[in-house]
């Protein structure tokens, strides 16, 4: 009677959560193709973007 009444919550859950659980799936799948060290953040940007603040602050004092 067990294995009954969890089946039969398992089918409802799937029928009523269809889309969403298409959706994890669909994401799973795809997000494991993505190259994330294509926009991870390196510490050259960072010396950068450093290099690019103090060049901006010096013509700003320059200015002053």
């Amino acid at each position: 009677m067990m294995k009954y009444e969890f089946l039969e919550f398992l089918i409802n859950f799937c029928r009523k959560y269809k889309k969403e659980i298409l959706w994890w799936i669909f994401f799973l799948i795809f997000s494991q193709r993505i190259d994330y060290d294509r926009f991870a953040y390196k510490p050259e940007d960072y010396d950068r973007e450093l290099e690019s603040k103090n060049k901006f602050s010096e013509s700003k004092e320059e200015k002053l």
